[in-house]
Formats: C-alpha cells, structure tokens, sequence
C-alpha cells in the first residue's frame, strides 16, 4: 500500500502417506507478514543520518513431515526414535500353524493409531537499518518458536497388558527463542580501494517445555527432560582420586562422595553439546586489481564428550590404541598413597562420566583468498580474453579451542567416529572468452 506497507500471506495444505489414519494424514497452515517501509513517511524526509529503515513481523505455523522416518527405520523427531513408523501406528500380528491352519497370534507390542504431524509455529519481529548512505548496514531479526506434537516414549502401566513397554505418542512440545544480527561496513569504498567488514552472530535458547505423562527419559549419556534444553548432558559427576587408594570418586544424588559407581547419581548441570553462540567475521580489502579476504567462524557455550581423551589420550592401558605416557598421565594421574591428582589410578578403569564433558568453543580461520583480476588480452585487434581472476584460496588454516579432541565442531554429543575439517589449498583461474 502506497510502497510503505507491504502484507504477504499464505495457505498451504501438506500430506503425507507416511500417516496411516485418514484424518491425520493432511494438515492445513497459514503464515502472514507484514512490512513498513519507514523511509516512505514524510516525517522521515528532514533527517539524513538513515538512509534505510525497515520495520518487520511474521507469524506462522507449518508442518514438519520430515519428523516422521520414510523408511522402516529413522529418528521420528527430537524427542524419540521410532524404530518402524509402520509398526507405531499399526501392529503386525504374528500368525502361527495349527492343525493344518494358519491362526493369528497376539500383538506384539503396543501401537499408536492416532500419530500425527509435528508443527512448528514461529513469531518474528526484524529490523532493517541502513546508515550513512548504506555504508553501515545491520539486520535484526528477533524469533520464537514452538514445536507442538513432539514424538516421546511414553511408558505403559502394567495394567495395560504391556508393562514396561513404551507407546509412541505425541506429547512432546519444545520451544526455541533468540536473536540473529548481520552487520555490513563499508569501511572505505572509491575507486581504487574498498574495505568492507562483516559480523553476523545468532543466539539461541533452548527449552523441553511439556513431554505429556513422562517427567524425563535417559538417551545414552544425555536427557530429555522438561525445563532443561534439548541436547542436554547426562553422566556421572567425576571428582578426582581418592588420595588413599587412587580409586576414582564420583558425587552421590545427596552430596556425598563414592568410589562405587553404583552408588554414584547421575546429574545435567553439564551444559548442552548444542551452542547458544554461533556467528563469523570477515574482512574483504581491494586495491586496484588485487583482492584479499579473510573468513572467521566461532562458537561457544557448548560442551561436548571427548572420547579422544576418554579413551586415547588419557585412557585405560587396556584399550586399544590408548596412550599410556601422554603428559597428563604423567603429572596428573595418581600413583601413590597421599597423591592429590584429577585422574584416577592405572588399576581402575575409566568410566563415562563428566570429567570428559569438555568445552567445544571454538575460533576457526576458516577461509583466506587472495586474488588479482587480470586486464583483457589482446593480440593486435583481436581479444582473446575479455576478464581473468588469478587466486589462491586456504580452508581451515587454524582454529583455537581449549577442545583437545579431533574437532569441536560437530552436532551430536560425543566425538566418535567423525574426522576433522580438513586443511586445503586452492589454486585456480578463472577465464571469461
């Protein structure tokens, strides 16, 4: 309206095979935006410091079919892994022989036919500035959004003729609210030289808000669990030797101190192997026909387990491949009645436990480029080339991170099985005829 106000909206309708109840198979959703170009108003044409001033908001809510596996195995979503989607929502009877006839039997498990589609529903209010003839350019984007119908595992009484056993529901609804800032200068921009900086960083805060019937549920050494965030470590607490005898202590569920594992309480006050910060930096510089740039990448807030150090580094003798006189086994592991040392004594073998939940933050020189555009060749009046660019490029140069594993850059909780961003050089040309 009058170019000041823009309104967008939509309908959509999805399906999916994947659901096997006719009601539940398709759902509707809608989404609305709405625009002001606050540039447009009168009141904005005595000033000269904006040169830009966009005022935005958005609200809508869509499904995500791709929660449900598309095979007969697959994680179903956040929350739980549906081992057959199928088989969640319908049981396969057994069948067996007798007396020459085919009988079925009992089902064996229990099912759910009334899954249906996890949706995502997602407010946001963002801000476009631009300053001084756009040379200054920042773009916020404030967010948050809320998961509903989230699979979880819900475990059945015994009344129900399947003690014990878990039933496939959708309980589960997680949130997720932050804040996503870009920021553009153009440091010095005429003919011969350009300078420009980039910064952009986003911010997010987790939370399990609801998991229905079920207070929480272990996943190997994490768990979900309502008030903390997805992604949140679960281990035994480790406290150091025990001078007398070397044994390794770990924190009981009221306090106190054991060496008996099985008395030892597990707790989740170890962070989330998920960051809170992400963002990257870079510096783009050009003189005449030579360019150069330079790419950062960070993280922080985040921890991870390391089984490098779990069980190379600093691992039992009797794994295969361990380390047994790194440094730190050396001057930091007990030996004798009265050592005060972090690591547990030889004899004792090395548990899961919190002491290898270490900090994952990180400073990446992912990108370096250097680059010089070569004028046109001519040969009397004939052009053979209209533009060439010479350059050459390094990916991940260095990274710093008191991360003493492989690479601290992944998304699951533990660092196996995974190889570390690797180092390359870049030459090349590019030739336009």
């Amino acid at each position: 309206f009058d170019n000041k106000y823009t309104v967008s909206g939509v309908i959509r309708r999805d399906g999916t095979s994947r659901i096997l109840k006719n009601e539940n198979k398709e759902i509707t959703t809608w989404s609305a935006g709405l625009t002001w170009d606050v540039m447009k108003e009168n009141f904005m044409e005595r000033q000269h410091i904006l040169t830009d001033l966009r005022l935005r908001g958005t609200y809508g809510k869509v499904p995500n079919i791709n929660s449900i596996p598309g095979g007969s195995y697959g994680i179903g979503s956040n929350f739980y892994s549906i081992p057959s989607y199928l088989g969640a929502q319908e049981p396969a009877f057994s069948t067996t022989s007798y007396a020459g006839s085919s009988i079925t039997g009992i089902a064996p498990g229990l099912s759910n036919p009334n899954l249906r589609m996890e949706t995502v529903s997602k407010a946001n209010i963002g801000i476009d500035l631009g300053f001084l003839k756009n040379r200054v350019r920042l773009t916020a984007d404030f967010y948050k959004s809320l998961t509903k119908d989230l699979f979880v595992n819900q475990i059945q009484v015994a009344t129900s003729g399947f003690y014990n056993t878990g039933l496939a529901v959708n309980a589960g609804t997680m949130s997720n609210k932050g804040v996503e800032i870009d920021l553009g200068v153009d440091i010095i921009k005429n003919r011969n030289v350009d300078v420009t900086f980039r910064w952009n960083h986003s911010y997010n805060v987790n939370k399990i808000e609801d998991l229905g019937k079920v207070t929480e549920y272990p996943q190997g050494t994490g768990i979900i669990k309502k008030g903390l965030p997805y992604g949140t470590h679960y281990s035994y607490w480790y406290l150091g030797a025990e001078p007398a005898t070397g044994k390794p202590q770990y924190k009981k569920p009221d306090g106190t101190i054991t060496t008996n594992i099985n008395e030892a309480g597990q707790f989740y006050e170890f962070g989330s192997w998920f960051p809170k910060h992400e963002g990257g930096f870079s510096l783009d510089v050009r003189y005449q026909r030579f360019s150069a740039s330079a790419f950062f990448s960070y993280q922080f807030d985040v921890r991870r387990y390391n089984n490098i150090q779990n069980w190379v580094t600093q691992g039992d003798a009797t794994y295969t491949g361990a380390v047994t006189q790194s440094q730190i086994l050396l001057t930091d592991q007990w030996r004798k009645p009265g050592d005060v040392k972090t690591i547990q004594s030889p004899a004792y073998s090395r548990q899961f436990t919190s002491y290898d939940i270490t900090d994952a933050k990180f400073l990446r020189f992912r990108n370096l480029m250097l680059a010089y555009e070569i004028p046109e060749l001519h040969i009397g009046t004939l052009k053979l080339v209209k533009s060439a660019r010479f350059y050459v490029q390094g990916q991940n140069l260095v990274i710093w991170s008191p991360w003493s594993g492989l690479d601290p850059e992944d998304d699951n909780n533990i660092s196996l099985a995974e190889f570390p961003n690797p180092k390359a050089v870049v030459v090349g040309i590019d030739i336009n005829f």
